[in-house]
């Protein structure tokens, strides 16, 4: 019975062992990629793209019935079902790790990406080294994903998806490489399942999407064009395109766009348009590329020119041109890229000076403008405008009264035109008269400018005389118009105004002389005395004048002694050579009776203004006997000897003095200054003079010869 207990005893033990033994487990490793969350009796499993690479991809065999941590861990088998992918390594059975350790098995590699996408299982048997030992399976799912279809931009634009649109430019027959769609998952084929057109086709060169699948690989997808493009077949034009690859993602979709850029429109111009001739200019409008059809480009004209036709100018040309009233207007352009416009300029008769014409080329329809947008044609005119002066009204001193030149053009000037004059004349260019105008006015004497203001063909100058006190007569102010820029001078092109004088001439004076005059001089032969010394003064309006003239007479005791003169000079005193010598009986003598009368002509001395002038008459003698009884000479000058011989403008007053002690006088003794004082009346020879100058009385002085 004791024997039946202990064996019962150890039974119970033994029994107890037994089930208190634990089966070994699985588990992701703590940094595994696999997921212990599978469904449908897959244990762990994990997800990896095509071509990507397995790490970390870890299983941890461990046994929680391990007393002493002397048990080892075995995995016997794995199997791939339904085998393993290319390019992944399964581990490796049988193995075993140490006594006590938990036994890793690891997946390595990369996922070749001609697997077929889908689940990839393996079943591992491990088991531990009890007397019976516990063998556990566990199934471990690799998925390799289906990728979708991925689109990457033709060659024909840059950019990714959405793709941007491929350009193509008119006159070509493209075939555009819109996208190459590839799949990760290259074991499968792409196949194009629709294509549709989103806003129409082009109609002249109508595209088809076309493929080269399938195709297991890279599907391209190109847009054909049925015929070259033109101008119709300018704008976006949209396709959606489906591609599957089969699997489980089945299709993708993609926008793809072509755009067939318009042309681009620019202007030139050549030729120097001109009235005479008539010479023509032309503008040529260039579409780039060439339109491949009939293409209408809007203009506007513009310039200083007038731009309604006939007017200035008229366009044409060999193509369609629309253009009447202006500014705007239309040319079509054909197929082959140009159309050239003639501008043909109006020869008028307006005087216009160069003008400009300018053609733009404007947004439309079909193109775009692009620089040179412009072109300008400078047109020459072959009219010219004239200008003539014209005075009126009588200006004066008095008041002071005003006159006026008036310039007159052919024609209305076109713009403001300077007209350059000078002013000329007796007057002073400066200080006899001012110059005003209502228009614009400059000047500096004796140059001036006036300005016919654009559109308009006069303006008036006014004159007003400067009230001065200088008695100066009558004055002339002479306008003369000059050449410039924009016209020409005109008949007639001077205009003159009298300037009446208000100051009177000073009143004529009386003569005095001193008690020694009138004296004598006794000839000796031989001899040459100063038989006269006078002086002449400026003192009336300050200007110089010329004594041209003089006339002075030689009273003397009898014929014998008019024969003992052999000559008379005029000396200015100073000057050793005579203005003029008179001979007994030549030119410039006369002596009726008793009396040598010396009209010296000819003559050139110029009295200074405000100056003084010394003149000295010199008679010499025959050298043989002194006849009996000695011949005396009383030589004098009177206001009448010298009235004709003064010369000037603007003389008014002056002085004759007689003088004993001038310069070059040796027959002074007396140191007496013997003279006489006369305002004179001028003569014909002082064409300005109201009133002249000259006292004169003679100086007689009386020598006895030793």
């Amino acid at each position: 019975m004791r024997i039946q207990f202990a064996a019962l005893v150890i039974g119970l033990i033994a029994c107890s062992s037994a089930l208190a033994a634990v089966a070994p487990t699985a588990a992701p490793s703590g940094s595994s990629a696999f997921s212990a969350s599978g469904t449908g009796g897959i244990d762990f499993e994990l997800t990896i793209a095509p071509g990507g690479t397995l790490a970390n991809a870890d299983i941890d065999l461990a046994d929680a019935d391990n007393p002493g941590g002397s048990q080892t861990l075995t995995l016997n088998s794995v199997t791939p079902n339904p085998g393993t992918p290319t390019g992944v390594t399964a581990p490796t059975a049988p193995q075993s790790g140490a006594a006590g350790a938990t036994l890793t098995i690891s997946w390595t590699g990369t996922v070749d990406a001609g697997n077929a996408p889908g689940n990839y299982d393996f079943t591992i048997d491990f088991q531990d080294d009890e007397g019976t030992p516990n063998v556990v399976q566990a199934v471990i799912r690799i998925i390799i994903s289906d990728v979708a279809p991925q689109g990457a931009q033709g060659a024909h634009a840059v950019s990714s998806n959405p793709f941007a649109p491929a350009s193509q430019a008119l006159a070509t027959t493209p075939s555009l490489d819109l996208c190459n769609v590839t799949d990760g998952n290259t074991g499968q084929t792409l196949t194009v399942t629709n294509v549709a057109a989103d806003v129409g086709n082009p109609a002249s060169g109508t595209f088809t999407v076309t493929n080269n699948g399938p195709i297991a690989g890279t599907l391209v997808l190109t847009a054909v064009a049925s015929g070259a493009l033109t101008i119709a077949d300018v704008g976006t034009w949209g396709f959606t395109v489906t591609v599957s690859d089969g699997g489980a993602n089945t299709s993708v979709t993609f926008d793809l766009q072509i755009v067939v850029d318009p042309p681009e429109v620019t202007v030139t111009s050549a030729g120097s348009p001109d009235e005479q001739g008539t010479v023509t200019g032309t503008y040529t409008v260039t579409c780039t590329p060439a339109p491949g059809a009939n293409l209408t480009v809007n203009f506007q004209m513009s310039g200083t020119a007038a731009v309604a036709s006939g007017t200035d100018y008229n366009l044409s040309s060999a193509q369609t041109l629309t253009y009447t009233t202006g500014p705007n207007g239309t040319i079509v352009v054909p197929a082959a890229g140009t159309a050239t416009i003639t501008l043909t300029p109006v020869d008028d008769g307006d005087a216009e000076n160069a003008e400009t014409a300018i053609l733009t080329a404007t947004a439309g329809t079909g193109y775009t403008v692009v620089a040179p947008t412009n072109a300008t044609l400078t047109i020459a005119d072959n009219d010219s405008i004239s200008v003539s002066v014209a005075a009126s009204g009588t200006p004066g001193e008095t008041g002071p009264a005003a006159g006026t030149y008036t310039f007159t053009a052919s024609q209305n000037v076109p713009s403001d035109t300077t007209i350059n004059f000078q002013m000329s004349g007796t007057a002073a260019t400066t200080g006899d008269y001012n110059l005003t105008s209502g228009g614009t006015l400059n000047y500096t004497a004796p140059n001036g400018t006036i300005v016919i203001a654009s559109g308009t063909n006069s303006i008036t100058v006014t004159l007003t005389p400067v009230d001065d006190a200088l008695v100066e007569g009558t004055e002339t102010a002479i306008l003369t118009v000059q050449s410039g820029t924009g016209y020409t001078v005109g008949t007639p092109s001077s205009a003159t105004m009298n300037i009446a004088d208000n100051d009177a001439p000073p009143a004529a004076g009386s003569m005095s002389t001193s008690p020694s005059n009138p004296g004598s001089q006794t000839a000796t032969p031989g001899s040459t005395r100063t038989g006269l010394v006078f002086r002449i003064t400026e003192t009336g309006g300050g200007t110089a004048f010329t004594v041209t003239s003089a006339t002075v007479t030689i009273a003397t005791n009898g014929t014998a002694a008019v024969g003992a003169v052999t000559s008379a000079s005029l000396y200015r005193v100073g000057v050793g050579t005579p203005l003029q010598t008179i001979t007994n009986g030549g030119a410039g003598w006369s002596a009726p009776g008793n009396t040598i009368t010396l009209s010296f002509s000819g003559l050139s001395s110029v009295v200074a203004a405000g100056g003084t002038g010394d003149f000295a008459v010199a008679i010499s003698f025959s050298g043989g006997a002194v006849p009996t009884p000695n011949p005396t000479c009383t030589t004098s000058i009177l206001p009448a000897g010298v009235n004709g011989g003064i010369s000037g403008t603007g003389v008014t007053g002056g002085i004759i003095t007689l003088a004993e002690q001038l310069p070059d006088d040796p027959l002074d003794e007396d140191d007496d200054d013997d003279s006489c004082n006369l305002a004179t009346r001028g003569g014909p020879a002082w064409p300005l003079l109201l009133a002249v100058l000259l006292v004169g009385l003679a100086a007689i002085r009386r020598r006895k010869t030793a």
